[in-house]
């Protein structure tokens, strides 16, 4: 909205009517009043969406240890067998400490099935010399053709009925498989979406990447709980091995190299009747590690925001209430004028804080919440142009790190 100054009787200050819209005969100025129009629109889907993660979150009960409660259960023999699956690139590095992991686990009905993707270093070398010692392990090696296909290679190897998915640089707890096979245990769950925080030092960039990761896995939950799954995080991720075949693996998105976790789940949802569970407790948190360099983080958003292109209808419905909303807001502010843009970004900042404030605690406080009001103005303008990058320049190889 413009000021303008009259010269009536002395000179005043009144609106200008030039952007003005009429609508029934009176003129509405809407890059004025859009922005609290849009600013309630996006406080509403925070309502929304706030209820629906803790529908999600309610299905599993009190976060006790799963192998205190459980411990009966497993000796019953009702909880199944596991597939754990691994795509690996080049990752000798960082793949002893997972393998180190899985061979804490507390839960030991389960096989290790590691695909070389074509690794240039000793990554096949790392893993024979396992398997020696752990006849768990097993080692399949392919030309380097994406993690799709190393995924859809594992699968069909697999010998027990439920895979279970992480990373070569991840770290899960000792009770990581025990709360996988209890989620699956009769018919509650088909597919088993878990939460995955990330680590690092304490710069400014792993603190944003952990606001933004804690941000996505939000909305991911919010998602299941309304029954309109559209997120998941492929490195703690367990699915049937049937429900695989029933959905035609990866068909309908075998060109993109992302979206074994996000198209799928999407897949699951819209193809099947299969239950798709969230899952966030201690046990089966799985950290990774934060990128320590930008350039690395944004390479890495890029491929990850590049199945936006081939979300279907929900997940765009999804994206697009939480996104748009906020974008829409900053821009009719922005137009408004500093003062606007100030106060909007005063009343975002709010809006944020206090719903994430039960997300930082349903997750063991990953970042603070007092970065929030510095992390907003860049998180709208990474919304902005990364995903659109992403989108219209998607990167053509697979590249773990």
């Amino acid at each position: 909205m413009r000021w303008e100054y009259v010269a009536d009787f002395g000179g005043s200050l009144e609106p200008s009517t030039a952007d003005a819209v009429p609508i029934y005969g009176i003129n509405i100025d809407w890059t004025f009043w859009g922005v609290p129009v849009f600013l309630a629109i996006h406080l509403i889907v925070w309502i929304r969406f706030t209820g629906g993660f803790r529908r999600a979150r309610r299905w599993y009960g009190a976060t006790r240890s799963v192998v205190e409660k459980t411990f009966w259960e497993a000796l019953e023999g009702d909880w199944p067998a596991l597939s754990v699956i691994v795509a690996a690139h080049n990752e000798e590095e960082v793949l002893p400490r997972l393998l180190d992991a899985l061979a804490q686990q507390t839960y030991d009905r389960f096989e290790v099935i590691i695909v070389d993707d074509g690794s240039t270093d000793d990554t096949a070398a790392l893993v024979e010399r396992r398997t020696r010692t752990d006849e768990r392990i097993r080692l399949i090696r392919q030309e380097h053709a994406g993690k799709k296909a190393a995924v859809r290679a594992a699968v069909a190897a697999a010998r027990y009925p439920v895979c279970v998915f992480t990373d070569a640089d991840c770290r899960p707890g000792r009770d990581w498989l025990a709360a996988h096979a209890r989620a699956h245990r009769g018919p509650s769950a088909a597919v088993i979406v878990g939460y995955s925080p990330l680590e690092g030092s304490a710069s400014w960039l792993v603190r944003f990447q952990q606001f933004d990761a804690s941000l996505n896995q939000f909305l991911a939950a919010a998602a299941i709980g309304d029954g309109q799954a559209y997120l998941a995080k492929g490195g703690n991720l367990s699915y049937t091995r049937r429900l695989h075949e029933d959905v035609g693996g990866f068909s309908g998105h075998t060109h993109h190299i992302s979206g074994d976790d996000t198209l799928f789940i999407q897949a699951v949802r819209s193809k099947t009747t299969a239950t798709i569970r969230w899952l966030d407790v201690e046990e089966i948190s799985v950290p990774s590690p934060a990128r320590e360099r930008l350039g690395a983080w944004l390479r890495q958003k890029r491929r990850q925001t590049s199945t936006g292109a081939t979300f279907d209808r929900v997940g765009i419905s999804r994206a697009g209430q939480f996104y748009w909303t906020l974008l829409s807001t900053v821009v009719l502010a922005a137009v408004s004028g500093w003062a606007a843009l100030g106060a909007t970004w005063l009343l975002l900042s709010c809006v944020f804080t206090v719903g994430l404030a039960p997300v930082v605690r349903a997750f063991r406080r990953p970042f603070s919440l007092a970065w929030i009001p510095l992390f907003l103005p860049f998180y709208v303008l990474f919304i902005a142009l990364v995903p659109v990058v992403g989108m219209l320049f998607p990167p053509k190889a697979w590249q773990p790190r």
